[in-house]
C-alpha cells in the first residue's frame, strides 16, 4: 500500500487487556477468608463465584455491575492461604468491554472500593499483563510474514481462515517466554464472527459496538464491514515490564505510551520483504502503516520516558551457578524438598541441551501455521 494511501487509514488504540495483583493487609485477608471458606461462600456483594470452590491456588469471582447484573466489571481471584507462592492474596483480570466502555483508571479504582466493602485493605499492585492495541481500519495485513519484520526473534506462527484461505492471525514471539513481546496481527471482522455459544456471540457483539462506537467517537467513522478491520496488539508480561522499571498500575499509567513505541521499535514492520539470510534489515524502511501506528498511539498522555534496565554481568562458572542455587534453597526451603529442585534442575538442563541440538539443525526461523474453520 503506498503512502499517500495511508491518510484514509484510520486508527483507534487502547489497552485490550490488564491483569493485575493486588496487594492486601494480610490480617484484613485472613478475616475476609477465614469467613467465606468456613461459610463457602459462593455470593457476597457484587461478587458471584465462577470457578471450583475455594480448593484451587485462587479462587475466582465475577464482579458485576450493582446497575446491571448482567454486566461483569472484573473477573477477581482470592488466594487459598494455604498456597505458598510468593504472588499476592487478590488478582484482577478487567472485562475488556468494560474498560474500555467506562475507562480503565475509573474501573480500577471502582473495583479497589468494591474489595473495600469486603473489609479488604488494600495496600498496592503488581501489573501482571498487558495489551496494548491498535485497531487499524481500511488496511489489510494479510500479506505480512516473518520476513516483512526487523527483529531479533525468531518464533512466529500463522492461523489462515480455511473458509477463505486468507490470513487469520500473525503471531511474532513466544507465549513461553515471559521476558520478550508477543505480538499478534488479526482480523478482527472474521474473530468477531467466530463464536461458540450464544454467551460468546453476546461478548462479540458488545466488542463490536465497543470497537464501532470508539470510531465514531474519535473519527466520526460508521464502520463498513467491507473494507479491512485488523488489531495489532503487542501483549506485554510482568517479567518483560520490570526490565522496563514498570511494576504497578501507576507505572503503566504514566508510560504506556513510550512503552508502546520502544516495543515497536524492536519488532519493527518494513517496507518490503527482507532476503532470506539478510543480516542488515536497518537499511529496509519501515512501512508507513507501523509509523502511522506508532504516531497515534495515545492512550491518557501516557508519555514518561521509560528506562530499560541494563542486565547485571556475571562470569558464569560453576561456582556462580552453585551460589545461585543456595540462594533460591534459603528462599524456598519451604516450599520444596531436595529431591524436587534436584529433579527441577536435571529436567531444565536436559531441556537446554534438547533446545542446542534442535538449533543446531535450524536454519530458518521457527514457524508453523494453522487453519480455523
Amino acid at each position: 500500500m503506498s503512502t499517500k494511501s495511508i491518510d484514509n487509514i484510520s486508527t483507534v488504540c487502547g489497552l485490550d487487556a490488564l491483569y493485575y495483583q493486588l496487594k492486601v493487609e494480610p490480617n484484613s485477608y485472613i478475616s475476609f477468608y477465614v469467613g467465606c471458606t468456613s461459610e463457602q461462600k459462593a455470593f457476597f456483594g457484587n461478587f458471584s463465584i465462577i470457578s471450583q470452590n475455594w480448593t484451587k491456588q485462587y479462587t475466582f469471582f465475577e464482579l458485576k455491575d450493582s446497575k446491571n447484573k448482567e454486566q461483569v466489571i472484573a473477573r477477581i481471584g482470592f488466594k487459598d492461604l494455604n498456597t505458598k507462592d510468593f504472588l499476592e492474596y487478590v488478582k484482577v483480570q478487567l472485562d475488556t468491554y468494560y474498560m474500555n466502555m467506562y475507562g480503565i483508571d475509573y474501573v480500577c479504582k471502582l473495583v479497589e472500593e468494591e474489595l473495600k466493602l469486603l473489609g479488604l485493605d488494600i495496600l498496592g499492585s503488581k501489573v501482571s499483563r498487558v495489551d496494548l492495541n491498535t485497531y487499524v481500519y481500511g488496511y489489510d495485513f494479510s500479506y505480512i510474514s516473518y520476513y516483512h519484520f526487523s527483529t531479533l526473534m525468531r518464533s512466529n506462527s500463522k492461523i489462515y481462515s480455511a473458509l477463505k484461505d486468507n490470513l487469520a492471525t500473525f503471531y511474532l514471539g513466544s507465549r513461553d517466554n515471559n521476558s520478550t513481546p508477543l505480538l499478534r496481527i488479526y482480523d478482527k471482522w472474521l474473530e468477531l464472527k467466530q463464536f461458540k455459544d450464544k454467551d460468546e456471540q453476546k461478548k462479540k457483539e458488545q466488542k463490536r459496538e465497543m470497537i464501532c462506537l470508539k470510531f465514531k467517537e474519535e473519527h466520526n467513522i460508521n464502520l463498513d464491514d467491507r473494507l479491512p478491520l485488523w488489531n495489532v496488539e503487542f501483549e506485554l508480561k510482568r517479567d518483560l515490564l520490570r526490565n522496563y522499571k514498570i511494576d504497578t498500575l501507576e507505572d503503566l499509567f504514566c508510560c504506556a505510551n513510550s512503552l508502546h513505541s520502544d516495543i515497536m521499535k524492536r519488532m519493527r514492520l518494513l517496507t518490503k520483504k527482507k532476503k532470506k539470510d539478510e543480516t542488515n534489515a536497518e537499511r529496509i524502511p519501515t512501512a508507513p502503516i507501523w509509523n502511522k501506528i506508532k504516531k497515534e498511539f495515545n492512550y491518557m498522555h501516557s508519555d514518561l520516558p521509560v528506562d530499560k534496565v541494563v542486565p547485571v554481568k556475571y562470569v558464569k562458572g560453576l561456582d556462580w551457578i552453585l551460589n545461585r542455587v543456595e540462594d533460591y534453597w534459603k528462599d524456598n526451603i519451604d516450599n520444596l524438598t531436595p529431591n524436587q529442585l534436584v529433579q527441577a534442575i536435571n529436567e531444565k538442563v536436559t531441556e537446554l541441551v534438547q533446545e542446542q541440538n534442535l538449533l543446531k539443525k535450524e536454519n530458518t526461523p521457527y514457524s508453523t501455521t494453522m487453519f480455523i474453520a
